[in-house]
């Protein structure tokens, strides 16, 4: 956080910049709650723009990345424009704004040949995150043509080696396949590529696109990402992050040839499916090698996705260095689940973590979890109530936890946590155990925090509340 101490700057001033930029730009923020409690009525109102030039980098530079961190489809506030929009501001803007490539480093296909080249040339050897979109939004929403798009990559082409991150959005009149194709008649090999996103508009009520990226040269690609849309085709020995939002259905059919083995991290989040499919698709005997798999994240909230993977799919996988799990099932299928995961499948399982909302059935679940005997880290989330009896408080000892975290959690009471306290005494070895971490999202009154003080009596000080109120 930057903190102009020695700088005099006009609250006022300092609030219409950051208007200017957008809210989306949290220093700006910062700037002017800092400068809340040092302004003094006789300072002279020069305004932000007496800032020096070395402070005046890093905001801009902070609020390009802010911006470039939002999940935001309008063109008109996306991190790409805000090089543009501060150039413009006065001259000594310009010349901040010119003298930092990172801030010309994003290109989307919406902006026009010669904006394009521009920006490419100030930017100069910094790597460059491409967007690209089925529509046009400079034309009220209206599909690219080929010629568009055909100008926008040969613009592009003489760069291509500086190319990092790369992203491709379709529509419905334009698949993810019909825009690779184009794409590729013109860039063929992207050797400096590490991250892949692919994001299929409206997927989610219609079936998975498949899509052919073999025609890439990318051997430095580490990221790959997609959204309603399955790879085909697969076959870079590089990727170490793989993370794929689809319908369970097309799982099976990821890859047409071997997985890369070089995957160490592995998302899933899954839509449901019928009985019938379930049921189609059955067992098979085929094992699934992932030799190199660490992290393991698996969203399978509904009924069919979660007897389809957990079911049918899981058996079938191989993950021997396997350290880290993430899990969201619906309701109390997580006491199943981890009833059903093998002590074999998950040897080296050192951090589980969970979306449960009761913590009676967080009680439940931790019972199986004595089963892995290397499991150092458990985080549960999105805890909000308890409806504990006496007679579920059983436990199997667990002497290699080392913290049991509560994240996003929102405590109508502390009487379960209480009672969790009690259990773990009994059950862990105090001298490895670090810390009982409660995260909490809502108000503590005396009494809460009455209970607080009796939990760090039970566990000897390791219990730590951390306050995430905004």
């Amino acid at each position: 956080m930057i903190e102009p101490k020695s700088y005099r700057a006009d609250l006022d001033d300092l609030r219409a910049l950051s208007s200017q930029f957008g809210k989306a730009v949290p220093i700006l923020a910062e700037l002017i709650e800092n400068r809340r409690c040092e302004m003094e009525a006789n300072w002279t109102r020069k305004g932000v723009k007496t800032l020096p030039d070395e402070l005046l980098l890093p905001i801009f530079k902070q609020a390009y990345h802010s911006l470039g961190s939002r999940h935001i489809n309008i063109p008109s506030v996306r991190s790409n424009l805000f090089a543009k929009r501060v150039s413009q501001v006065c001259r000594r803007f310009r010349c901040i704004a010119f003298s930092c490539p990172e801030l010309w480093g994003t290109i989307h296909s919406s902006q026009p040949k010669a904006e394009v080249t521009a920006f490419v040339e100030r930017s100069h050897t910094y790597p460059l995150t491409i967007l690209i979109y089925g529509k046009d939004h400079t034309r009220f929403g209206s599909d690219m043509s080929k010629k568009d798009l055909r100008e926008f990559m040969e613009a592009l082409a003489p760069c291509q080696e500086r190319w990092k991150e790369m992203r491709i959005t379709s529509t419905p009149s334009r698949t993810i396949s019909q825009l690779m194709r184009e794409v590729q008649e013109h860039i063929v090999s992207l050797p400096q590529l590490e991250r892949l996103h692919f994001h299929r508009y409206k997927w989610d009520t219609d079936f998975d696109d498949h899509c052919d990226i073999a025609a890439w040269h990318a051997p430095n690609l580490r990221l790959f990402q997609g959204s309603g849309v399955v790879p085909t085709n697969f076959q870079s020995s590089t990727v170490s992050q793989f993370s794929l939002t689809c319908q369970i259905n097309t799982i099976p059919e990821m890859f047409t040839g071997p997985i890369p083995e070089s995957i160490t991290y592995l998302s899933l989040k899954m839509l449901n499916v019928s009985d019938r499919e379930i049921v189609a698709m059955g067992p098979s005997d085929e094992p699934v090698r992932l030799p190199g798999l660490e992290t393991l994240e698996v969203v399978s909230s509904s009924p069919g996705t979660y007897t389809t993977f957990w079911v049918f799919i899981l058996p079938r996988l191989e993950f021997p260095c396997l350290t880290r799990l993430h899990v969201r099932v619906a309701g109390d299928r997580v006491v199943d689940l981890f009833g059903r995961l093998g002590t074999h499948q998950f040897a080296n399982l050192r951090e589980l973590r969970f979306v449960c909302e009761d913590l009676a059935t967080v009680f439940s679940a931790l019972r199986s979890l004595a089963k892995f005997p290397l499991l150092e880290h458990v985080i549960v989330d999105d805890c909000c109530y308890s409806s504990y009896k006496d007679t579920e408080l059983r436990f199997s000892n667990m002497p290699s936890l080392r913290t049991l975290k509560f994240a996003r959690c929102r405590f109508n009471n502390m009487h379960g946590a209480e009672a969790l306290a009690q259990c773990l005494i009994k059950v862990l070895d105090l001298t490895t155990f670090e810390c009982l971490q409660f995260d909490c999202y809502d108000d503590f009154d005396e009494l809460r925090y009455d209970r607080v003080e009796a939990l760090r009596r039970y566990l000897k000080g390791k219990v730590r509340i951390v306050d995430c109120i905004d």
